[in-house]
């Protein structure tokens, strides 16, 4: 993590002595004593440790379960109820997972994900980290939930659960970046989520995602971070992924599992999406967004960046 749960505890000591003293000026006080919320804050981060595992387990959800009761009191109600719903449908998946498991004589757990979603424990402005600090914990620990690609193809009754286990993970780190993104949205000052657009169509038009790929519009929604959750947008009649929360930015995910396909297969990859990305890079460009395409692999992201120089290709850890 990159240091985003700020834990500081001031202990004031007095000295008794035989003396009646005359009582302190105001200004000899300490200039401020933690707040309500800061002491919420701080309640909420001795629960947040550093996870050092690299399986989710039981544990994990149940401290996610702590830190989102006690942080019931600061979310809008929306929020919360948004949260509370994905952290139950996660918590019924790992008691069916659970079950199988156990009587598979496999022990109860599923990798994490070696690269968190960024959004919720990574790299933030310090004026967005303080604005949400008091849910930082929380946030951190919804990030770290975020599970490596499970199952082999076998489809069992216990791997369809860990298949099941790992979309309900997924759903509930999307919820939280979601929530995340609205926080830090409010904060902003009126009319900083416009471009300069003037052309006829180059107004951003929410539509639903098309749907069918979970990772794919999970994606999509979690990392730019996406202004419109669960939803594409539609600029100059062409269908993006995303426009990115806190810029102009429009953005085309890509969850090709390239390194793992054969040389040919590759070059017929690059060679059907090039000519798209260019295009669309062009649409964005003429309406004065940045434009930006997100790859699971490094390979992937290199063959995009050869076949069109200069453009921004990031990787999703998707």
């Amino acid at each position: 993590m990159k240091g985003l749960v700020p834990v500081v505890a001031l202990l004031w000591l007095g000295c008794a002595t035989t003396e009646i003293q005359e009582p302190r000026a105001r200004e000899d006080r300490p200039a401020s004593l933690p707040s309500r919320q800061q002491s919420l804050q701080l309640q909420m981060a001795s629960d947040v440790e550093v996870l050092q595992g690299s399986r989710i387990v039981k544990a994990d959800l149940e401290r996610a379960r702590a830190l989102l009761t006690r942080a019931r009191q600061v979310l809008q109600p929306p929020q919360w109820e948004l949260l509370d719903r994905k952290l139950r449908a996660a918590e019924g998946s790992w008691a069916r997972y659970e079950t199988l498991a156990r009587a598979s004589g496999k022990p109860a757990g599923v990798p994490r994900s070696p690269a968190p979603v960024l959004g919720l424990v990574g790299a933030r402005t310090a004026s967005a980290a303080a604005e949400v600090s008091s849910l930082n914990p929380l946030l951190l620990a919804l990030g770290t939930l975020w599970p490596a690609e499970l199952g082999n193809g076998e489809l069992t009754p216990r791997l369809n659960a860990e298949l099941n286990l790992e979309a309900s993970l997924r759903e509930l780190v999307a919820a939280g970046r979601v929530v995340e993104t609205q926080l830090e949205s409010s904060k902003r000052p009126p009319g900083t989520t416009t471009s300069s657009r003037g052309r006829p169509g180059c107004e951003p038009i929410p539509v639903p995602h098309l749907g069918g790929d979970v990772i794919h519009d999970t994606c999509a929604d979690v990392v730019p971070p996406n202004r419109f959750p669960g939803q594409d947008v539609l600029v100059m009649d062409k269908r993006f992924d995303a426009l990115q929360a806190d810029a102009n930015v429009l953005w085309e995910i890509k969850t090709d599992r390239f390194d793992t396909y054969v040389p040919f297969l590759q070059k017929r990859t690059v060679e059907s999406q090039v000519p798209e990305l260019r295009r669309e890079r062009e649409i964005a460009t003429a309406c004065g967004y940045g434009f930006v395409v997100g790859v699971s692999s490094a390979a992937h992201a290199e063959a995009l960046r050869l076949g069109i120089p200069g453009l921004d290709v990031r990787l999703t850890g998707c």
